[in-house]
């Protein structure tokens, strides 16, 4: 064991990391940020990236420690608390989930239900149904599985306007394939589309579905989480041709489903500049997430504009055997910066 991770560990244990945080964070909002949840068995665990997904074990031990350590709100505490209807208890914390995979219905959901919590599920309205992920997880997946080879990431890098590299093993590493990934966002949809059929990489795999159904959205909102709007393509807003229709389209797709008002939104990438705060506000959005990590600010009474949120990946809250750590946990939540993004 290191000396960080022993300091860590006293200090959590002897209380001090928690005295802390009760005095520290007392009036903020904490909001926690989770992808996928996936079971160490189900197959479409071999294929998810890990810096985006938690084990159901994990989750379950996440929600433990939240529950020790905070006021865990569900969503109509939070929108009554926006409307000045009613405060929040001390150190609130709020659970939100992005993208809208099948997993947080199948997996997360009955975990969820077992600790009476609830949460926002936000949801890209163009792939519900979907068997496949988003083009970036296709790619994590097929290299994971060996289906695309470090000549074909090469040849993709260079071919996306990326620099060569001395590096001979960057192909070999997940942070190499997270660049090109990275790299390829940049480029419109169709060239991104263009050179990937070219590539000649099949991205497809034989797994149960990735994506929520309509039954799954609808079974998300009844057993009380709240469904929110990932946008309509998951493409980054601050680079859609038409933001409005992106917002509009979306918002409607999902409220067919659900038959509420969507009123919240979660920025894909965490992509938004004034523009799209301003065209989400006219669209009727009244929650902005973003993916900022920091702690929200409530000090004045009031909701920030723009909510920050703390991604919980894996490998840096739990141990070894892939159980959660809770020293690690509490340090990597407890410390965090409070801001207040925007009234």
């Amino acid at each position: 064991m290191s000396v960080r991770s022993t300091i860590k560990r006293l200090a959590y244990s002897s209380g001090t990391l928690t005295r802390r945080h009760n005095k520290r964070n007392r009036d903020n909002l904490t909001i926690a940020m989770f992808h996928r949840v996936l079971a160490d068995e189900d197959p479409r665990r071999a294929g998810a990236d890990p810096e985006w997904t938690v084990s159901d074990t994990l989750f379950r031990d996440c929600l433990a420690f939240f529950a020790e350590h905070y006021s865990v709100i569900r969503p109509a505490e939070l929108e009554s608390f926006r409307r000045g209807e009613s405060p929040l208890p001390e150190r609130p914390l709020l659970l939100t989930f992005d993208d809208g995979w099948a997993d947080n219905a199948d997996t997360a959901l009955p975990i969820l239900v077992e600790a009476n919590m609830s949460g926002y599920v936000f949801v890209v309205s163009s792939v519900i149904g979907s068997s496949q992920g988003f083009w970036q997880e296709q790619i994590y997946s097929a290299w994971k599985r060996r289906v695309i080879t470090e000549s074909q990431c090469a040849g993709l890098w260079f071919e996306a306007g990326g620099v060569a590299s001395d590096d001979a093993g960057e192909w070999k590493r997940p942070s190499g394939i997270r660049r090109l990934i990275a790299r390829l966002e940049r480029l419109a949809p169709v060239e991104r589309d263009r050179l990937l059929r070219a590539s000649g990489v099949n991205l497809g795999e034989d797994v149960p579905a990735q994506m929520v159904s309509e039954e799954q959205v609808r079974a998300l909102e009844k057993a009380g989480l709240r469904i929110g709007s990932h946008g309509a393509t998951h493409a980054p807003l601050t680079q859609v041709a038409d933001v409005d229709a992106e917002l509009r389209d979306s918002r409607g797709t999902l409220e067919s489903l659900v038959e509420e008002p969507v009123t919240s939104i979660s920025f894909p990438h965490g992509a938004h500049d004034a523009h799209v705060v301003e065209s989400s506000k006219e669209a009727g959005y009244e929650l902005l997430f973003t993916s900022d990590e920091c702690l929200n600010d409530l000090a004045g009474g009031a909701l920030p504009g723009l909510l920050g949120r703390i991604n919980i990946p894996a490998h840096e809250v739990a141990d070894a055997t892939g159980r959660l750590a809770p020293e690690r946990l509490a340090t990597w939540l407890f410390g965090r910066g409070a801001r207040c993004l925007s009234r």
